[in-house]
């Protein structure tokens, strides 16, 4: 299942189930009991309250998340398969192959051991995982497609707003030429007037962004709350948006003969 040996060692076919108990844990338990020290060696009870049991560690394994991908690394004890009898076993098998095609050679290969041994419940571990993300995973792409429209709807907006101010001012503009204004300059301060209510708008929505973000993070993995990547995109998106909004109307003002703006005002 591609979980590391971190110390010590596995089991062999010499570790039965009974006395003398040998075990492994995962790296979260050896932190638990035996901090900064080496548990290889060391003993632990199984089962306190009922049985008892004196075990020794003899290896410690990787941390593994057995709950979901969202929770925290499990404490895990590994004990030997060897004499267990148990009428179920889960078998892990690592191959090249397709599912399909190996689903009938396991089953050949389990009859050569006993015909009456059967094989069911045969899945990928890929299966597993999209079985336990399932949920969250829908959740999450349908909040990402409404943010998403959201988005776009507020770019359109914006656009909308902003060029049609722009616009509306396309007489002041053709006056401003007249008396020798430099078009450089014109842009410049219409796209910074323009801009303010942008820049205020954008800083108002990161402030509620940061504070309501915590409550999608549920909905996370290996993603902070306060991913400052994804905001910074957002914020540059918005502003290139307002710019784009503010340059176009200008620029058409700009070849507009002086004379003819004015006598459309």
């Amino acid at each position: 299942m591609g979980i590391p040996l971190l110390q010590g060692r596995t089991f062999s076919e010499r570790e039965h189930k009974g006395a003398p108990w040998r075990i492994v844990i995962s790296q979260k338990l050896a932190e638990l009991f035996w901090p900064g020290q080496n548990p290889i060696g060391r003993k632990a009870i199984l089962w306190k309250g009922q049985g008892n049991e004196v075990a020794e560690v003899i290896g410690v394994v990787g941390n593994i998340r057995d709950h979901g991908l969202d929770s925290d690394p499990t404490s895990i004890v590994y004990i030997p398969y060897y004499g267990t009898g148990w009428p179920v076993a889960q078998f892990v098998v690592r191959a090249a192959e397709s599912p399909a095609s190996l689903v009938p050679l396991l089953r050949s290969s389990l009859a050569e051991i006993d015909p009456s041994l059967p094989l069911s419940d045969v899945r990928t571990l890929q299966d597993i995982v999209d079985a336990s993300v399932g949920t969250k995973r829908l959740n999450t792409i349908l909040l990402a497609t409404f943010a998403g429209i959201a988005l776009i709807l507020a770019m359109t907006g914006i656009y909308g707003v902003l060029s049609y101010s722009v616009a509306r001012r396309t007489a002041e503009i053709g006056v401003r030429i007249a008396l020798g204004a430099n078009p450089k300059r014109i842009f410049v301060l219409i796209a910074g007037q323009g801009m303010r209510p942008i820049l205020l708008g954008i800083l108002i929505g990161l402030g509620g962004a940061a504070a309501l973000s915590r409550l999608l993070a549920s909905l996370l993995f290996e993603v902070q709350p306060l991913d400052t990547a994804t905001y910074i995109a957002v914020s540059l998106l918005i502003v290139l948006t307002a710019l784009l909004a503010c340059y176009i109307p200008v620029r058409r003002a700009l070849r507009v003969d002086p004379a003819s703006a004015l006598r459309e005002e």
